[in-house]
This record gives structure tokens, C-alpha cells and sequence, in this order.
């Protein structure tokens, strides 16, 4: 119970810390969104079992102009890569309860329509072992670093993108 508490506690904290950054840097909350070449937003499916954790990093994203689909749980995550919108970055806890973040990893590579979907880790595991993952980051998060990695992939999705005649 004190673990989550605390949890909570650093959640609340981290967003709170953001939105006084944002307001010191000038940063404009009301940003233009993240938009694919079609015009829609880039979306992004964050899977993360703590809901403080869960709601505030959804919520900085959100900021940052990107569509955001949560789920709690790796089952969810799953479930939902196989309805739209189809995101285009996995944001994946490891610590996951039902299905696990590895678990819903080797699940998602083994299925073609979805495996190209690259996923993220983020986690407070100590050195993770994940091959399959495009990039792994440590828990407390480094924003910019994950802003700017969002930024890379949603780049690189774009340019594989051929447009329709």
C-alpha cells in the first residue's frame, strides 16, 4: 500500500512539475497537434498499469498533440491494436498484470498485421532485457528524450507512407 501511495505522490508530482516547465518555458499547452500526412492525429497507445502514471503522461502527450489510447493492462493493449485507430507507437510498461509487457510483445511480433507497430518500453526495471523493443527508456522518464524519439518514429512511419493517386 505505501509503494503505491508513493507512486501516486510521484505521479501527481510529475505532472504538476510539467505544467509549471511548460508555463516557465513559455510553452503554449494549447499546441498544435502531432498530424500524419492525411490530417489526423498520430496516435499513440500507452500501456500502463498505474492510473496516476498512466493518466498524467497521457495527459503531457495529449499537450503534445498526440491521440491517446490508455490501457491498463497488456489484454487491453492487445485487444485495442486490433481496432482503430491504429497507433503508431506501442508506449509499453513492463510490470503489466494479466498479460505482461514481454508476454504482449512476443504475442504482437507474432501477428503480421500488427507486429510493424513499434513499441517502447518504458519501466523502473534495472537493465531489461527486451530485443524487440525500438527503444527502451527508465523510469522517472526523460520527457524530452521521449518527445524526441516520438518525433524519429513518427518521421520514419511517415516516410513509408506512399500516398493514394
Amino acid at each position: 500500500m505505501g509503494r503505491l501511495t508513493n507512486l501516486q505522490a510521484a505521479a501527481k508530482r510529475f505532472a504538476s512539475r510539467f505544467e509549471l516547465f511548460a508555463t516557465r518555458s513559455g510553452l503554449d499547452l494549447a499546441v498544435y497537434p502531432a498530424m500524419e500526412e492525411h490530417g489526423e492525429p498520430s496516435c499513440v497507445l500507452l500501456v500502463e498499469d498505474d492510473q496516476p502514471s498512466r493518466e498524467a503522461l497521457a495527459r503531457i502527450l495529449a499537450v503534445e498533440g498526440y491521440c491517446v489510447d490508455t490501457a491498463e493492462n497488456g489484454a487491453q493493449a492487445f485487444e485495442r491494436l486490433h481496432h482503430p485507430p491504429r497507433p503508431f507507437v506501442v508506449l509499453l510498461d513492463l510490470g503489466l498484470p494479466v498479460v505482461s509487457g514481454q508476454d504482449f510483445i512476443s504475442r504482437q511480433k507474432q501477428e503480421p498485421e500488427i507486429a510493424d507497430i513499434p513499441v517502447v518500453v518504458i519501466t523502473a526495471a534495472f537493465e531489461p532485457w527486451v530485443p524487440d523493443a525500438v527503444a527502451v527508456l527508465p523510469k522517472p522518464l526523460d520527457l524530452p528524450a521521449l518527445k524526441h524519439l516520438l518525433s524519429v518514429l513518427r518521421a520514419r512511419q511517415s516516410s513509408r507512407c506512399i500516398p493514394a493517386a
